[in-house]
């Protein structure tokens, strides 16, 4: 067998691991979808700002992560870890919703540049290329399979 773990050993940043994951699914990511889940400004502004917020303190994550004096490429340390996994999972998301709501990229240079820069690495790494959905594939299913279950209109901004 492999003893590669995608968990950090240490207790501490294991635990870090998960809750930032959790965090990932049970806030980031629904606050992201709940930009397309409305037609009503004021609510998509609210999480707009949410979803911002959120990807800011992913941001401070990653670089509380960061080994030593040389910053970490990813959240696991040199190698992808179990927050890569749970977030990097979420990018072509990211960038569909982005595109779908006219706001450009979640995921910005600007804004949280250590992010932007983890995502670009996450996204060229083996298998991940590969699996990653592609953004105009997953723009169709929004707009053809959720948007009509979530009786909202195709809006852009």
């Amino acid at each position: 067998g492999n003893d590669t773990s995608i968990l950090p050993a240490d207790p501490y940043s294991r635990a870090a691991a998960r809750v930032w994951a959790a965090y990932v699914n049970d806030k980031l990511f629904p606050s992201c979808t709940g930009i397309l889940k409305t037609a009503k400004q004021e609510e998509r502004a609210s999480k707009v700002e949410e979803t911002l917020s959120g990807l800011r303190h992913l941001e401070a994550a990653l670089a509380e992560c960061s080994k030593g004096e040389v910053e970490a490429p990813f959240f696991g340390g040199c190698s992808i870890g179990f927050l890569d996994i749970a977030l990097g999972c979420y990018l072509p998301w990211f960038e569909a919703v982005g595109r779908l709501a006219g706001l450009g990229p979640l995921i910005d240079p600007a804004r949280t540049p250590k992010l932007a820069a983890w995502a670009e690495r996450f996204r060229v790494v083996e298998p991940v290329k590969a699996l990653l959905p592609r953004v105009d594939e997953l723009e169709e299913y929004i707009t053809t399979v959720l948007y009509p279950k979530w009786n909202v209109a195709v809006t852009g901004n």
